[in-house]
């Protein structure tokens, strides 16, 4: 029924103040031989997002139904949004705005130039933004805003562009009287325990006597009810800490300006209190099914804030579009878009640990509606503290639930609070949430291999081979210790490394009768596991390779920064090189022990090739 009664209201409304006109009468038409849509007028109330399509959408389009309100005297900030219809043109955006009610819209003063875009899709998020100022001559009531979008350069008047590329959109201005006291606007809350909130806003000048902020009990009226508390300070402040609240409890919040012989106060702000030691922070997993909550109460320990005379979130049952139980339902208004938020119990995280959050989320469809909301998360359960979004949901439709799910890893460790705001145009139904998970993220499995045995053993080689993992997408590493060696700490007798399809690999240059602990190393992407180890011990006396350096030693492999080299003579010099033989380091040590630092080298791996006098020693590393 919402529905059929607006848009029968609007039409009544219409006969009554057009007659028999027809849109755009008293004004004049407009058409374009191809129609490249604006996109977004965002502007004194108005915020109207239409068809990005080329040749979508009419050459003139009627918003006259949409009503923005502009004060005599004031500026406006606007926003236009446009697809201009190519990577290399340019569109550029005039607004006329009937300030004398004649049925002109002409090129004087009531013609503003905003500016232009190039190469938009209209849906990319490139806006130009101007200023509205509004003279102090209009004439108050209800009159026509027109934006006029064109190609490569402002429109020549309202009625002829001057170009056969563009678009135009007509809306309705209510001009309003001047007041000589204005309320204040940005009313926020930041700081909300059991007992205390912070109250902010943005101050105005004409609060020459400062400001009352009164908190009532939530749903109360300002008009006729009490107050529960009520602080005052002088002008020019705006912030003020409220104490003595009731803990778990719902409060609006006005903020009065105080004027001399006149007062005018704030859109009401709406948030809930903690609820006591009952509802210290908690750590994962949070799940949140709504199923405890009394309807239409919230779960304790969460807490909701609207912004505005806006629908807020409540529970309720709900057995219809996908959902069976009990949900988070925001409830319908008419004439007010959505701006309320709901918030999780704090909850303990670790900094740079990974976690994932999910949630279910949908419309009721009866009227084809199309919701909007945003997911974050802070340090505050307020709309001031929800500094990290963690997904944007602008067109939720069509009646189906969907589930999503974001993985995220908070920067330091502390309590964060998870928000989810609705932010839907107003005059759509009821929009759902429910099944809220938090949790930490699996991570990938990066299994050992296994099966690891040493054949074919002489005095100094012997075969390694093992039974691969899938895991072990980034190949393998086989390392070799003296036995009985901390392979954390202790220096690396021999390495190899190997593809992901390789199992077996020849190992050289052992000392004669020597034992050795060997393990092989899975490497998984970013993760890597390391097998138990398996001991061998060489056969008989070899001698070592007349051309390669004495006993050199290299560890640790793989490494993060600095690789530790060791020799029984001076060395020389280390090349280094990538594995498409370039050669991106070289240091001339002249010593037995060298440390090399490889931090500035980007993970993989890499050969190195060591000199000592007459001899050279190459090996591999792998820098993490």
């Amino acid at each position: 029924m919402k529905k059929i009664t607006l848009l029968f209201l609007v039409a009544i409304l219409s006969s009554w103040s057009s007659g028999a006109q027809t849109f755009p009468e008293p004004y004049c038409d407009v058409s374009f031989i191809t129609v490249e849509p604006i996109t977004l007028v965002d502007v004194a109330g108005i915020s109207n997002i239409s068809d990005a399509a080329l040749n979508g959408t009419p050459s003139h389009e009627d918003f006259t139904a949409i009503v923005g309100n502009m004060q005599r005297g004031e500026t406006y900030a606007i926003t236009l949004e446009g697809n201009t219809a190519g990577a290399s043109f340019s569109s550029y955006f005039t607004v006329f705005i009937d300030w004398d009610q004649d049925g002109i819209l002409d090129n004087f003063e009531e013609r503003y130039e905003i500016g232009s875009i190039t190469g938009s899709t209209g849906t990319d998020g490139q806006q130009i933004t101007g200023n509205i100022v509004v003279p102090a001559t209009a004439i108050s009531g209800p009159t026509r805003m027109r934006v006029v979008k064109s190609y490569n350069a402002h429109a020549v008047g309202s009625c002829y562009v001057g170009s056969n590329y563009g678009q135009v959109e007509d809306y309705t201005i209510d001009v309003l009287d001047p007041s000589d006291c204005n309320a204040v606007d940005n009313v926020t809350l930041s700081e909300i325990t059991e007992n205390s909130a912070r109250v902010s806003w943005t101050v105005t000048p004409t609060a020459i006597n400062g400001y009352e902020v009164n908190v009532f009990l939530e749903g109360a009226n300002p008009e006729t009810d009490s107050a529960e508390i009520t602080e005052t300070v002088d002008a020019g402040i705006s912030t003020v800490t409220i104490s003595g609240l009731a803990d778990g409890t719902g409060y609006d919040v006005y903020v009065v300006s105080d004027c001399g012989s006149d007062t005018a106060m704030s859109t009401v702000v709406t948030f809930t209190t903690g609820e006591g030691d009952g509802c210290a922070a908690v750590s994962v997993p949070y799940i949140m099914d709504f199923e405890s909550a009394t309807v239409p109460d919230l779960p304790e320990c969460t807490s909701r804030e609207k912004i505005g005379n806006v629908k807020d979130w409540e529970t309720a049952n709900v057995s219809t579009y996908g959902f069976d139980s009990v949900v988070l339902k925001r409830g319908y208004d008419s004439t007010n878009a959505s701006n309320a938020w709901f918030y999780t119990q704090g909850i303990e995280m670790e900094g740079g640990t990974e976690y994932e959050i999910s949630y279910k989320y949908g419309n009721d469809d009866s009227f084809g509606d199309t919701e909007k909301m945003e997911v974050a998360y802070g340090s505050s359960p307020n709309a001031a503290a929800m500094t990290t979004q963690l997904a944007d949901h602008p067109s939720i439709t069509g009646g189906i639930p969907s589930v999503n799910t974001v993985t995220f890893a908070p920067t330091t460790s502390g309590v964060y609070y998870f928000g989810f705001h609705s932010y839907s145009d107003a005059n759509q139904w009821y929009f759902y949430l429910d099944d809220i998970s938090i949790q930490e993220a699996a991570s990938e499995s990066c299994d050992p291999v296994t099966d690891i045995v040493v054949t074919d053993i002489t005095e100094n080689s012997a075969t390694v081979s093992w039974t691969d993992t899938s895991s072990a997408t980034g190949g393998y590493i086989v390392m070799g210790y003296l036995e009985g060696a901390d392979p954390e700490a202790s220096p690396m007798e021999f390495t190899e490394v190997v593809a992901a399809d390789v199992s077996t690999v020849g190992i050289t240059a052992l000392e004669e009768n020597t034992a050795y602990d060997v393990y092989v190393m899975s490497i998984c992407g970013t993760d890597s596991t390391m097998s138990s180890a398996v001991t061998f011990t060489t056969d008989q006396t070899a001698g070592i390779n007349g051309n390669e350096i004495s006993n050199i030693k290299y560890f640790p492999n793989p490494v993060n920064d600095n690789l530790t080299i060791t020799a029984a003579k001076s060395i020389d010099s280390v090349s280094v090189y990538n594995l498409l033989g370039q050669q991106v380091m070289q240091a001339q040590p002249r010593n037995m022990n060298v440390v090399l630092d490889l931090s500035s080298l980007s993970t993989g791996t890499y050969v190195l090739k060591a000199n000592a006098a007459d001899s050279v020693s190459t090996f591999k590393v792998v820098k993490k």
